[in-house]
């Protein structure tokens, strides 16, 4: 069986968006619990690394060493193409609980140290650990790049909400959005958001049966969502996930229905290249679709990756 990974049609080590290379950093979670919230959707809580203060110094150190060394092996493409850089630590970067203030800071600056810089970055966060005392404390430092904020939204619809148990993040995200807003406005900032949404027929349609509904439903899902926030003063940026089989929940996987999902998303990207013309760069609003994560084992993944990674590679990087 091929690696999907590996695949003709399939991306390479570096996974390119929008945006640029798309950079991860994993540091350790403060907290002697990790993230408080136990999202049962997620799971990576249970692969934090739970570590002090001290500890998660000298992770933050070694990472940022890392990609340094990454960046430098190859800084003319990095400065050519862009990149920006995600950083998790299995929980809330926005929690001074699992990230200390000082370990924030020290973050942030060793990442303003690298050879290249990057476009933005992405930090974990949920609504009650993002308040406008972070916001003027990262103003503070001066930074030569951006911050987003990422936040798991999943799904606008009250089915989606049920079924992973975020039955308040409509409004936790008008919270944070609003919060980031008018910031931004005041302050001449550009903080942003990096959301994502799950496709799960389920949302739709628990039979799966009816696709013409699932494809409005999953349609009119991020049309909402758009319409709400996309193309003012916050730079949005958009992941798709389509659905893998886990152990938590009793839903098949969605290869099959890679060609609604295909479709939908060009759709939206049509739009969001009309809502881009004339935006400064740096409030660009772009969308990626998922599929490097976890769950491409099966034969079928593999199968629709081949027939539709070329897509998905445009969709990617902005060029359909």
């Amino acid at each position: 069986m091929k690696n999907p990974l590996t695949s003709k049609n399939t991306f390479d080590t570096n996974r390119i968006d929008a945006d640029g290379f798309r950079e991860v950093v994993l540091i350790g979670n403060e907290s002697p619990i990790g993230c408080p919230f136990k999202c049962k959707a997620c799971g990576v809580f249970a692969d934090a690394e739970l570590v002090t203060s001290n500890m998660n110094k000298k992770i933050i150190t070694k990472e940022i060493s890392i990609l340094n060394n990454k960046i430098q092996s190859n800084l003319a493409e990095y400065k050519k193409t862009n990149f920006h850089l995600l950083v998790y630590n299995f929980g809330n970067i926005t929690n001074i609980d699992e990230l200390s203030i000082e370990n924030l800071g020290f973050l942030l600056h060793e990442i303003g140290r690298l050879p290249c810089l990057p476009k933005y970055i992405s930090i974990n966060s949920r609504g009650r650990f993002l308040t406008k005392d972070l916001l003027i404390y990262i103003k503070s430092l001066h930074l030569k790049y951006d911050v987003n904020f990422i936040i798991g939204i999943e799904s606008l619809s009250e089915k989606g909400a049920m079924i992973y148990g975020k039955k308040n993040i409509k409004k936790e995200f008008q919270v944070m959005y609003d919060l980031v807003s008018s910031f931004n406005l005041a302050n001449e900032t550009n903080f942003g958001f990096d959301t994502s949404f799950v496709f799960l027929p389920e949302f739709y349609d628990k039979n799966r049966t009816d696709k013409l509904g699932i494809k409005n439903g999953f349609e009119n899902d991020l049309m909402s969502f758009i319409k709400l926030y996309v193309g003012k003063n916050v730079p949005i940026k958009i992941s798709i996930h389509p659905y893998f089989k886990t152990q938590n929940y009793p839903y098949d996987s969605t290869y099959n229905f890679f060609e609604i999902i295909i479709d939908v998303i060009c759709n939206i990207k049509k739009i969001l290249i009309n809502l881009n013309k004339g935006v400064h760069n740096s409030l660009q609003n772009t969308i990626f679709i998922g599929i490097k994560d976890k769950g491409y084992e099966t034969e079928g993944w593999i199968k629709e990756l081949d027939k539709w990674g070329h897509i998905i590679e445009e969709v990617n990087k902005g060029d359909h």
